[in-house]
């Protein structure tokens, strides 16, 4: 009787991606060649996956501490099936490989057309190891399109060869999960100067407390570097142990907060003092599941400027949900910077739908779509210093729990350009940068339109927008050189669209019934033709470039994905 080969999904908890001039892991394997990619796919460190991709292919090389098959896989949701699946194993001095897919929860297909070409197989002192290349796209049915979506990556392995191909042994349960990436949109790790510096922002012995969601937030200032320098790089520091605690940070550079507030820390939201809230101007941020950011060789963060009076609060989202009382976190932000000024300096944008409890999301919703812009009101004012427009090099999509897929849609003079960034499987465990593969401009009279789809189906109630894990965002943030002025824009339904009033938003509570068909109607026609409050301003909190009642930017020519060079299309 076969047994099946099920790739379960296994929750695993976040490891730092290894530097680009990494060859090999402390006591894991080393590979045959240098990558520039690596992933750790176990909590164990008994399966590694490396990566180098070009413009048509990918070669990947897995090792798995086993002298058994070893069984690899990609797929969009981190499901058993549909997925694309290799599997091999070396015996006698042999390698078996095969191309498969699968159907169902028993042993994947054999395919009919071997798009996976082994490269080499080998039994060693650490496991065994396969070397293998595959195309971007095979225009084969049976085998899984890469793209730079984020990639679920399978893995499984057993101690025992199989017989032959038909039977395949069952690897059980402890030996079988699945990692999300992004397999393309990356960067390699440039060499940094022999002279930089660190600087760690910690939540020093933070007792977090016994409450499923806490933002706690901490003042920090760099006044005593001297003089302007450029960041190059920062990274997470998670405390050992608590990887699935520290959901992500931010770090916020805000002007106009007295100095005496250096060093003081709090829950971020429930401070009297707003003064000490958390601004809109984004200097920062890591989610779960993300790793280090290094800015472009030619491109720096300015920090330490002389007219410089902003502090930086770092934001720390723990979520506890099993609401443990006993973890005390010294996690935190740690920045790399050079006196060797670059030749261009960086700005970030944040865009999307304004963080609110009027961010709504009905129950029982298959695909629900909720949209945030940036009007070109507001891009015009940055750009205006810059006719030739900005280059944007990385874009960071956020979002809860609920989310399916996020999108930053780019507009210019009514046309639809290429979206600066499209996460068609979202993956609330994996958020990080995608570093752009094409030259990149914003330019005046440009618009951006930040769209995030969410399920429902199982929800009985509302879902509103708001910090908690349970909450949902729809945000965007935008790395791009030069820097302009603008740092913040945002907006937010008014939902007075198709005979609704403004009033309106004031029944959309969570007590208000969305499981009444006719409740359900009337909300989503108070979307269509709705005006949205949008909001634009810079690093400092006030003035407020402005505060407007604006529309959805639209398009008269919307962008359409390239098909496949396949034969049969």
């Amino acid at each position: 009787m076969k047994a099946a080969l099920l790739l379960c999904f296994l929750a695993t908890s976040w490891v730092q991606s290894m530097p680009a001039d990494y060859i090999g892991v402390p006591d894991g394997p080393a590979p045959t060649q240098d990558f520039p990619y690596h992933r750790q796919l176990d909590a164990n460190g008994d399966y590694h996956t490396y990566w180098l991709p070009n413009k048509t292919h990918v070669v990947f090389e897995v090792h798995a501490r086993t002298l058994g098959y070893v069984g690899f896989g990609l797929s969009s949701n981190g499901k058993m099936f549909p997925a694309d699946i290799v599997i091999g194993w070396v015996k006698d001095g042999k390698t078996y490989f095969h191309d498969r897919h699968s159907t169902g929860h028993s042993l994947p297909e054999v395919d009919a057309s071997q798009d996976w070409t082994l490269l080499r197989g080998e039994e060693y002192s650490y496991g065994t190891m396969l070397k293998m290349v595959r195309k971007l796209d095979t225009c084969d049915e049976e085998d899984f399109q890469i793209t730079d979506d984020t990639i679920r990556l399978l893995y499984a392995f057993h101690p025992d060869d199989p017989e032959d191909e038909n039977t395949i042994p069952f690897h059980g349960t402890k030996s079988v999960g699945v990692r999300s990436t992004i397999l393309l949109s990356r960067i390699v790790p440039p060499q940094l100067p022999g002279d930089v510096q660190t600087r760690d922002w910690l939540n020093d012995n933070y007792l977090v407390p016994n409450k499923e969601t806490t933002y706690r937030c901490k003042i920090f200032d760099l006044h005593d570097i001297g003089k302007k320098h450029h960041m190059v790089k920062f990274e997470p520091v998670i405390q050992k142990g608590h990887e699935g605690i520290v959901h992500h940070m931010l770090v916020y550079k805000c002007s106009g907060i007295d100095r005496k507030f250096i060093g003081t820390d709090y829950e971020c939201y429930l401070q009297p003092n707003t003064q000490l809230y958390p601004c809109g101007n984004v200097f920062m941020g890591w989610e779960y599941g993300g790793g280090d950011f290094y800015f472009p060789e030619t491109v720096g963060m300015p920090i330490g400027e002389a007219d410089d009076d902003g502090l930086y609060i770092l934001e720390t989202h723990y979520n506890n949900p099993e609401m443990v009382p006993d973890y005390v976190d010294n996690s935190g932000m740690r920045i790399t910077f050079t006196q060797n000024l670059r030749a261009h300096e960086s700005g970030l944008l944040m865009t999307g739908v304004t963080v609110d409890p009027t961010h709504i999301i009905p129950p029982r919703e298959q695909n629900f779509m909720t949209t945030g812009f940036c009007h070109r009101d507001c891009l015009n004012t940055g750009l205006s210093e810059y006719p030739e427009g900005v280059n944007v090099f990385a874009v960071w999509q956020h979002a809860h729990l609920i989310a399916k897929s996020v999108k930053t849609r780019h507009f210019r003079e009514g046309v639809e350009l290429e979206p600066l960034a499209h996460e068609e499987h979202f993956d609330f465990n994996y958020q990080d940068y995608r570093y752009m593969t094409k030259h990149t401009t914003l330019k005046m009279g440009d618009e951006l339109v930040v769209e995030c789809v969410y399920e429902t189906m199982a929800k009985s109630k509302v879902t509103i927008g708001g910090p908690a894990t349970g909450d949902e965002m729809c945000l965007s943030f935008i790395y791009y050189w030069p820097r302009m002025s603008v740092d913040y824009c945002r907006s937010i339904p008014l939902y007075n669209g198709n005979n609704t009033s403004g009033e309106y938003v004031k029944e959309l509570t969570r007590d208000y019934n969305y499981n009444d068909d006719d409740n359900r109607r009337k909300f989503h026609a108070s979307l269509v033709d709705s005006t949205y409050n949008a909001t634009c301003h810079g690093e400092r909190r006030t003035p407020q470039i402005f505060y407007a009642e604006k529309t959805i930017p639209v398009t008269n020519q919307t962008y359409t994905r390239p098909r496949p060079q396949c034969p049969n299309l």
